[in-house]
């Protein structure tokens, strides 16, 4: 009797812990199935209201992360890269896009970026209400107020 309750729990715990490990997994799956919708909701935020294709969107908004990473203090950048999952990648991605090879260090330098991507340079003017409505949301007013000062310059 002892040896038939060691040999159910042993396999009580190994058909729990695989159902234990495939849910683990199945969880891990889902939290980046999340991210990735984070990253791509502001993508398509910016699609669906301004008409643009999507590599637009992320070398566009890409461009206005890389101008303010260059001019914010990294403390406040921190901020605006939390309230936008995959910042890096969107930044990176818009080097590509655009070919640029140098920093942005003002807005009206994000006009020929955006010229590469095949939009009117007055296509920043209408990106970066959505980008900063984005982080307002997610990241709240104080963190929108951080972008917005380094976009008014």
């Amino acid at each position: 009797m002892k040896n038939f309750r060691v040999l159910l729990f042993a396999f009580l715990v190994i058909a729990f812990s695989s159902k234990i490990n495939a849910q683990f997994d199945q969880l891990k799956n889902m939290g980046k199935q999340v991210q990735d919708k984070a990253k791509l909701g502001l993508i398509e935020s910016v699609t669906s209201q301004l008409g643009v294709t999507k590599n637009q969107a992320v070398g566009g908004v890409g461009s206005i992360l890389g101008l303010a990473k260059e001019k914010m203090p990294a403390s406040d950048f921190l901020k605006v890269a939390n309230a936008i999952p995959g910042s890096s990648d969107l930044i990176t991605s818009a080097l590509g896009l655009t070919g640029s090879k140098s920093t942005i260090s003002t807005v009206a330098a994000l006009a020929p970026l955006f010229l590469k991507l095949g939009m009117k340079s007055d296509m920043v003017s209408k990106f970066i209400p959505v980008v900063l409505s984005y982080v307002g949301a997610s990241g709240g007013n104080t963190t929108m107020d951080l972008l917005s000062a380094v976009l008014k310059k």
